[in-house]
């Protein structure tokens, strides 16, 4: 990311989810990419699928029944990227984003309204009942709606409720021979983890699931 100083000189600011590995490797870029999630609504469990900007499938989950973890694999090797926990808690759920069984990242909204804010925080994190993280650490990453009237566009910035675009979300819902997809283009800023964007737009389907 560059910012001007006070003197109109460019420099590079680094935010705090930019100091963190990354959930997986490999899936940082250094130009702005555009994805494609589409989530599959079946009566017992959803099903997703990543493609790139070219339609091709890159990531996918395997279809899991309620209470168990989200798990993503790679297409091209079959192997899992990472895992999504959803754990119930006083006021809200509790996403947490796994990789060999550690917790790379949680995922939490900020209160429970149709115009909530998501917070993601480094590795994991647990919240006192007003919901406030226990270790008082400060998000890396805030979501939220793009205006107050359109629900289906989301910006994501940098730290907490910050104006530092990291990427753009927007939804869309396909009925095809009755079945219902859940549609959502994700275009992520040079620099930011792919990886980790997917796995917090997994969590915030399911939270505005919740809602609806």
């Amino acid at each position: 990311f560059w910012l001007k100083t006070s003197g109109s000189k460019a420099h590079e600011c680094r935010f705090p989810f930019q100091l963190m590995e990354p959930i997986v490797p490999g899936w940082v870029f250094p130009i702005t990419t555009t994805w494609v999630l589409k989530e599959k609504m079946g009566m017992l469990s959803d099903s997703f699928q990543v493609k790139d900007v070219n339609g091709v499938v890159v990531m996918y989950s395997t279809k899991v029944g309620p209470g168990e973890n989200l798990t993503i694999h790679d297409m091209r090797s079959g192997d899992v990227m990472f895992e999504l926990q959803a754990k119930q808690a006083p006021k809200n759920k509790t996403y947490y984003v796994m990789r060999d069984k550690v917790i790379k990242a949680t995922v939490r909204a900020k209160m429970i309204t149709v115009h909530k804010r998501i917070h993601v925080y480094v590795g994991e994190e647990h919240f006192t009942y007003a919901n406030y993280p226990k270790s008082q650490s400060t998000a890396i990453l805030t979501i939220a709606r793009s205006n107050a009237l359109n629900s289906r566009s989301l910006v994501v910035t940098a730290g907490e409720d910050t104006s530092v675009l990291v990427a753009r979300l927007r939804s869309e819902v396909d009925i095809s021979y009755d079945v219902a997809f859940d549609e959502y283009t994700i275009e992520v800023e040079r620099g930011v983890d792919v990886s980790l964007l997917v796995a917090v737009m997994l969590a915030v389907d399911d939270i505005n699931e919740d809602i609806s």
